[in-house]
């Protein structure tokens, strides 16, 4: 593409090229990054509309300081990108092959990094403090493949705290986490948080592990309701997103999962004979595995294992005459919360 020096209109510059007809090309400057000092013209292409092209006028020094691959690259001998570019403005021009919207995203966190900085806060200090907006924004995941990519080390850091923010590594944030977002969606106060599969590829795009359990397991989860009502109202998983080795990972996990249940019922029913401390003057045994297999059923057919977990843990709270013995109930609430802790330790290996 020859220099932008045809006639400005505006913000465009409209331009024709005959060798099978007339295409316009329409290269528009950035409103927010179109600085006078600046040093470097960024432009990207739509992939859409590949006659449409976005400038964005800035400093080589700002992108040095933030990311080590244009710090490299800058460092290199002094005026062999300005001579081997194209110029515009007196500017060397760079293009970057990256989606158009991704750039700006990047940009602007870099040149206006206190909104970013404040959400983030707020997200890791105290989620209900996040009102009328994102949880995690989709601008995120642009801003930290693009961190990622540049080796923008300060920000990166920055979005995966957000990320882990809402997809923990700890099983208490977790649960808590997702009884926030519960209420919170409810009154309206955030948006839905994305889809795992989206963040599964984001993870292993940006190697950022530390996340994939959890959105492992809200995969699982999502996939079981859909199955089990078949309701197109419910949350839909692109599978797609995800590679044959994930894909994998996801079905072993499922079959883990199940298998950790089957277990714990098995172990539950024989160990609940021997517990020390039941009262055989109270406690029913054939009572017990009456109600055990009963809640066990029901764990089964629920998609959210960690919830049922909490469910049935306060369903011990019941008085019957002819069930466990208090200290069975006690008994069997810590074998409850043991299990769930092992099978969230379980997710990430």
């Amino acid at each position: 593409m020859a220099n932008l020096n045809e006639q400005r209109i505006g913000k465009k510059w409209p331009r024709t090229e005959d060798r099978d007809g007339c295409v316009e090309v329409s290269v528009v400057e950035s409103e927010e990054l179109w600085l006078q000092d600046g040093s470097i013209i960024i432009r990207t292409t739509s992939h859409d509309l590949p006659q449409v092209h976005t400038l964005y006028k800035i400093h080589k020094y700002v992108l040095s300081l933030h990311c080590a691959f244009f710090s490299s690259l800058f460092d290199g001998p002094v005026g062999a990108l300005d001579a081997g570019s194209e110029q515009h403005d007196g500017c060397p021009i760079m293009d970057l092959p990256d989606d158009p919207e991704d750039v700006r995203n990047f940009l602007m966190a870099l040149y206006f990094p206190a909104e970013t900085h404040l959400h983030v806060a707020a997200l890791c200090a105290d989620r209900q403090d996040v009102e009328s907006g994102d949880l995690f924004p989709q601008s995120y995941f642009g801003i930290l493949r693009l961190a990622h990519k540049y080796e923008a080390s300060s920000i990166r850091k920055l979005v995966v705290e957000a990320l882990e923010a809402q997809w923990p590594s700890e099983l208490d944030d977790w649960t808590d986490m997702r009884e926030d977002r519960g209420r919170l969606q409810l009154w309206k106060r955030v948006k839905p948080l994305p889809l795992p599969d989206k963040v599964i590829r984001l993870a292993f795009d940006c190697n950022v592990p530390s996340v994939l359990p959890a959105a492992f397991y809200d995969l699982a989860c999502i996939i079981d309701a859909n199955a089990q009502s078949g309701s197109k109202e419910l949350r839909q998983a692109e599978l797609t997103l995800l590679s044959a080795d994930e894909l994998s990972k996801l079905l072993r996990g499922k079959a883990a999962i199940r298998g950790h249940l089957i277990r714990l019922i098995e172990d539950t029913a024989q160990n609940q004979r021997g517990w020390p401390g039941c009262d055989p003057e109270i406690c029913r045994p054939s009572a017990f595995e009456q109600y055990w297999y009963l809640e066990c059923a029901s764990a089964l057919s629920d998609a959210s294992l960690l919830s049922w977990f909490s469910h049935c843990v306060e369903g011990l709270d019941f008085d019957d005459a002819s069930g466990p013995c208090k200290n069975c109930k006690i008994k069997l609430e810590a074998h409850l919360l043991r299990s769930r802790a092992d099978l969230w330790k379980g997710l990430s290996s």
